[in-house]
């Protein structure tokens, strides 16, 4: 009673705020089909709404505090310096896997948190945020890769040109170019390898997004590509395939930061250093030498001047500016990481030199941030900031340790984003973000489906990300772990296939053959840090 394949295409960002007018203008005539023949609606994304953990709690069907990941960064266990993460950070069964030990095939392109590579029943080309580069392994199986590097003269993991705000013509000419070569190479991969479930990720809208969201032109350019990829899936696969449409979160406009551990600071839960290195770096934060600098090497292209120097030189320079080491710690109660709100107690036996105790004075703590960040107003509305602050115990965490934060603060739209910057060269603690982008991310992602045991002409309510996996599952016939936080969303299944298949759940099994947290080199790390910074994600 399963149909005989499942395609499930994720559209990085996705949102229907760019869709639906596209849509009405009849320049989505592939994505339109989803609208008359299936089942739409929004999805909403994890709390915080950032790729990583978004597209974990899509594989796994659980929330950021089960599979662990909740950015593009963790905290090292014995510093507060940010570990990158990659996909052997996951330690939860993705669906797929639980697919493949079914018996069933399945192909995975592109798919963030992928890398490094894992054994699958079927292939595996890894994703482009943690992919260092095509000289390593980004495919299972393993011989698949040099496959690739011969045939299509070198994989391109990302776009060669780092966008800067002031080389857009050349940015978006080699950004196609890489796109280009990721479909040519798509199809090769449809064409060798015979799945029952593929799933494929097209990350080009939110890369576009994040740079051009005030360009509606450049984003019309890449919604229409990508409307005419899924076209070639649709005529490829045909009548007989069930089809889903999904988006990790949504995108829209941003306006500029908050430099939340500066305010931290000002409302007396963290406190700086006070040594003569602080105010010598302070006074250089208060000329924006820094950020001034590497603009300039932009503008003049000389920034692959930045790929000779040692990544150890590289910190030096960077420590010798704001960072987390000039915080002291033995008198910080709490402090932010990130860009979408997670907030820390400094918490004896978690934090390597935590000052707040659990229990009472914990409560405590968490209540004055409450009371803190309540108070937050617009800066340009006088509006309250802050529409919703979670608790770690609301975010499904059980106890005090793992990386969840104690807090996550959503502010308004998402439109003012945290930074780890610490903004000292504004006057006040809200300002221009470390970098030119013009977009980012919201909630409300997007999800279409249609096909076979699709309802057609169908609107869906209140779908989650994390109910994927078990939807999917379901369709395929595979079992279903019990511990998911997601549900199957049966408002967009039709009712016969639901009352002739039930849904079959297994407990969580004892999970093994997980590979070791991989790390990095020093030239890795580099390659990545510059890419995502590009898209916002790192200061």
């Amino acid at each position: 009673m399963r149909p005989n394949k499942l395609v499930i295409i994720g559209i990085d960002g996705a949102t229907f705020n760019c869709i639906d007018p596209l849509v009405r203008e009849g320049k989505l005539p592939n994505l339109k089909k989803f609208y008359e023949e299936g089942t739409v609606g929004e999805l909403l994304s994890t709390y915080p709404p950032i790729s990583p953990a978004a597209w974990a709690s899509f594989a796994t069907g659980k929330n950021p505090a089960k599979h662990g990941i909740f950015d593009f960064v963790t905290r090292d266990k014995a510093s507060y310096e940010n570990v990158l993460v990659n996909g052997s950070f996951i330690k939860e069964p993705r669906f797929w896997e639980l697919m493949g030990d079914g018996g069933l095939k399945v192909g995975l392109f592109n798919v963030p948190m992928t890398y490094p590579p894992t054994p699958v029943n079927g292939f595996m080309l890894t994703d482009e945020n943690l992919t260092p580069s095509n000289k390593v392994c980004f495919t299972y199986p393993e011989a698949l890769s040099e496959e690739i590097n011969n045939r299509f003269d070198g994989y391109q993991v990302r776009p060669k040109v780092v966008y800067n705000g002031s080389n857009q013509v050349e940015f978006i000419q080699d950004f196609y170019s890489c796109f280009d070569k990721r479909e040519k190479i798509l199809a090769y991969l449809l064409d060798s390898f015979d799945c029952d479930c593929h799933v494929i990720v097209i990350v080009e809208a939110d890369n576009a997004q994040h740079r051009f969201f005030h360009l509606p032109d450049e984003l019309e350019r890449v919604y229409t590509r990508i409307d005419a990829i899924i076209g070639d899936v649709l005529e490829r696969f045909g009548p007989e395939c069930t089809y889903f449409i999904i988006s990790d979160h949504g995108s829209g406009p941003v306006r500029k930061g908050f430099y939340a551990n500066r305010w931290l600071e000002k409302q007396g839960f963290l406190r700086f250093d006070q040594s003569l290195s602080f105010y010598t770096k302070y006074f250089l934060s208060r000329l924006n030498f820094h950020h001034n600098a590497r603009k300039f090497m932009a503008r003049v292209h000389l920034s692959w001047l930045q790929s000779i120097v040692k990544e150890t030189t590289k910190r030096k320079i960077t420590n010798a500016f704001m960072s987390f080491s000039d915080i002291d710690w033995l008198q910080t109660k709490a402090y932010s990481n990130g860009m979408f709100g997670s907030i820390y107690v400094n918490l004896v036996g978690r934090e390597p030199n935590g000052i707040v105790k659990p229990g009472e004075e914990y409560e405590q703590i968490i209540n004055d941030l409450i009371r803190a960040f309540s108070s937050l107003r617009d800066p340009d509305y006088g509006t309250p900031l802050v529409t919703r602050i979670l608790r770690r115990d609301e975010l499904g965490a059980t106890d005090l340790t793992g990386n969840c934060p104690d807090l996550i603060v959503e502010t308004k739209d998402y439109d003012i984003l945290f930074t780890l910057k610490f903004g000292f060269e504004e006057k006040g603690v809200f300002g221009p973000l470390d970098n030119t982008n013009t977009g980012s991310h919201k909630m409300q992602g997007v999800l279409m489906a249609k096909g076979k045991n699709i309802l057609r002409g169908q609107k869906i309510e209140n779908a989650r990300i994390i109910d994927l996996a078990p939807t999917f599952l379901y369709l395929m016939g595979a079992p279903v772990l019990a511990d998911m936080d997601g549900v199957i969303l049966q408002g967009l299944i039709e009712k016969d296939l639901l009352e002739k298949m039930p849904v079959k759940y297994t407990e969580r099994q004892k999970m093994t053959g997980f590979s070791p947290e991989k790390d990095f080199t020093a030239e890795e790390l580099e390659t990545l840090k510059r890419n995502l910074q590009g898209l916002g994600y790192l200061s």
